[in-house]
């Protein structure tokens, strides 16, 4: 038996069409991402095979995101139930090509300046996971709407991470964000013990 809610106030074709907005808008924000860097000439073509399969694979599966979130919205299920399937196999490769790219970049020492390889060879792999799990849990869910639908935006929005990071400044983030801010403390104890009036008057709510 085939379950359906909907939002309070939204007939199935509003909200399928809500959430095919919503799709188009994540696709959008990875290709600016990536291009945006390799326009820059951040990104190079020079790289192993190992991580072109991981463009291809990982950019399919945006567009079977989008594919699927079209085809309901406009109506035909059959074939989005049809296509979901390879959703399966699909995962698997990225999960693969995820983890084989990143060992990779670990060993050739081309992790990111702004991370510590130690961070990247555990939090790239723990989102791929995160990942995997919500997406084997929207497939388990299939025949719930609401939470197909929700579980696999979620685990779409974990793979933003990369785009994201493309398109902010990351050096003012993790790691260094916490680091600055622990050398910023140090700084600010070694004053108050060298000048106590120092702390003093800050306590006060003046200032030097």
């Amino acid at each position: 038996m085939k379950i359906e809610a909907t939002t309070a106030g939204q007939s199935p074709a509003d909200e399928a069409r809500f959430y095919f907005k919503l799709a188009v808008m994540m696709a959008g924000l990875i290709i600016v991402g990536f291009s945006v860097h390799l326009t820059l000439g951040r990104s190079t073509f020079a790289a192993p095979v190992t991580v072109h399969l991981h463009a291809v694979v990982f950019m399919g599966w945006v567009g079977l995101y989008l594919l699927q979130n079209w085809l309901v919205a406009t109506g035909r299920v059959a074939v989005h139930r049809r296509f979901g399937w390879i959703a399966v196999p699909w995962m698997v490769a990225m999960l693969w090509l995820g983890y084989a790219t990143t060992v990779g970049m670990v060993q050739r020492g081309v992790v990111p300046f702004f991370f510590l390889p130690q961070h990247f060879l555990i939090a790239d792999p723990m989102m791929l996971l995160c990942f995997a799990g919500l997406t084997a849990a929207a497939l388990a869910l299939r025949r719930r709407t609401d939470w197909h639908r929700r579980l696999h935006l979620c685990a779409m929005a974990i793979l933003l991470g990369p785009a994201y990071g493309r398109l902010i400044p990351m050096p003012f983030l993790t790691p260094f964000a916490f680091e600055m801010r622990r050398s910023n403390m140090r700084r600010r104890r070694a004053c108050r013990q060298n000048n106590p009036a120092h702390g003093l008057r800050r306590g006060r709510g003046g200032g030097i």
